[in-house]
């Protein structure tokens, strides 16, 4: 049978595992990008996403975008990075 299951994500994953896995990223705005490359050094790393932005970014449980991303509050996908 064909359910969709819905996902869930641990509460207190870093953040660069949940990048990792996903490969999208919220910006402050309430848009979401598409991860071209993540490179990481120490507790911080950039990314650079499809449409050519890059973001400086710090490796927290609790930042801003963890929290978006497993609760899944993003408002619309990129244009430019053509996110499903």
């Amino acid at each position: 049978m064909a359910e969709d299951k819905k996902r869930y994500y641990r509460k207190n994953i870093e953040l660069f595992l949940l990048l990792d896995k996903m490969k999208l990223w919220p910006s402050k705005s309430g848009v979401l990008h598409g991860i071209k490359s993540i490179e990481k050094n120490g507790k911080y790393g950039i990314i650079t996403t499809h449409c050519g932005k890059t973001f400086r970014i710090y490796n927290s449980r609790n930042s801003r975008a963890a929290r978006w991303l497993r609760n899944k509050w993003v408002l619309k996908p990129c244009k430019d990075c053509k996110v499903p």
